[in-house]
């Protein structure tokens, strides 16, 4: 399987041939994507390939508030989601928002809402 730390428009071509090739394939993330667009781009891989592609967001270490899971309304067609070794998640609702999702991992060491 192939992970792709923080891909760029680059590196969507590579994501892509792996999925095309039928190969699982993680776009994972430590920090927002210097590129919001790129989730554009993700999240059409993700209508396309399904659960091939994994999403995984995790450390965030840079944003005291923590991961926002807002930036997860720009990938809607997400089918596998991974959001773990963060601290703490805000506006977590917006998770309930992803019709598509059909796995999900959480591991948060701090959620205030006992998520």
């Amino acid at each position: 399987m192939t992970r792709l730390q923080g891909p760029d428009a680059e590196m969507i071509g590579r994501l892509e041939a792996e999925l095309a090739a039928g190969r699982s394939a993680t776009a994972q993330w430590t920090e927002p994507p210097a590129d919001r667009t790129v989730l554009d781009e993700v999240n059409r891989l993700c209508a396309r390939y399904g659960a091939l592609l994994e999403v995984r967001f995790y450390g965030w270490y840079r944003d005291a508030a923590g991961f926002d899971a807002d930036l997860l309304r720009a990938i809607p067609e997400v089918r596998r989601l991974t959001l773990n070794c963060l601290q703490r998640v805000i506006n977590l609702e917006a998770i309930a928002d992803l019709p598509m999702l059909e796995d999900f991992h959480f591991g948060v060491f701090e959620q205030a809402d006992g998520a």
